[in-house]
């Protein structure tokens, strides 16, 4: 019997299947090499939320006084060591003498605390001068909380070398948030770090009071690399732009080597 050939329109077909499979063979190497992992940014999404969640636990809202003539002020903290919150000297110097604190954690829950440390070097905030040293410790009266201490960084790692890392900071900023239910900063960069001053310069990471006291985050880890104290605002003269979106943050190695020298504790 005599072999016939495919006709044209078998072979057209015969054509088009392989086409297609080869353009999905192809198409899916192209999804699997060079597409974003979906599950990967599903993953980064999930574990920024439970570095939120978790955070949160670790940032209290201060209120300071009233004490004699000296009015409340409020203010942000973060545990180190449980038991004890860091936050900035002048937050809590209103209420030295008559040592009356309270802190309020993430459930809304009020404790009683004392003061256990506070910079003497802190006697005025008119200049720059005075803020690394803006540091002060309180301890928490009851026993009853289980709060946990954040993790803290190396600060004298960023020093040099690291002006674009990002940052940011969670505390009770005034009209943003309240007490109990502390807010996020926007993200910043670190600008530089002032070696004269002793003090890390951020550009985006805006601070507002209330923000005082409380930790500055390396985005990248998580990690606690320093404590929000100051922002810049204003005009440097009448005929320029102001100033917006500038902070200061003290390093949190400067933190760590004061819980040792007043209260001999290694953070």
């Amino acid at each position: 019997m005599r072999k016939q050939s495919p006709t044209f329109g078998i072979k057209f077909m015969i054509f088009w299947i392989y086409f297609i499979g080869f353009g999905l063979h192809v198409w899916v190497l192209y999804d699997i090499t060079f597409s974003p992992s979906t599950s990967n940014t599903t993953a980064s999404v999930k574990h920024s939320k439970n570095f939120l969640e978790n955070a949160k636990k670790s940032v209290l809202f201060i209120q300071s006084g009233p004490c004699g003539s000296e009015g409340e002020k409020t203010g942000t903290g973060f545990i180190i060591q449980p038991g004890y919150v860091a936050t900035n000297a002048h937050v809590v110097k209103n209420a030295e003498k008559c040592d009356k604190y309270h802190l309020i954690d993430y459930l809304g829950k009020t404790h009683t605390a004392k003061l256990k440390a506070i910079s003497s070097h802190v006697t005025s905030l008119d200049n720059l001068a005075n803020f690394s040293d803006d540091l002060a410790i309180l301890q928490f009266e009851d026993e009853s909380h289980n709060l946990p201490p954040l993790e803290l960084a190396n600060s004298s790692e960023y020093e040099v070398n690291h002006e674009l890392e990002k940052v940011m900071t969670i505390g009770f900023p005034a009209f943003a948030s309240t007490p109990g239910k502390a807010s996020t900063s926007s993200t910043g960069n670190i600008s530089n770090f002032d070696t004269t001053k002793n003090l890390f310069i951020t550009s985006g990471m805006n601070l507002n009071s209330g923000n005082s006291g409380g930790p500055v985050f390396l985005c990248k880890n998580y990690k606690v690399v320093g404590v929000a104290v100051a922002v810049l605002r204003g005009q440097i003269t009448p005929d320029t732009a102001p100033i917006e979106g500038i902070s200061y943050f003290i390093p949190i190695n400067k933190l760590k080597n004061f819980a040792l020298e007043k209260l001999n504790i290694k953070l």
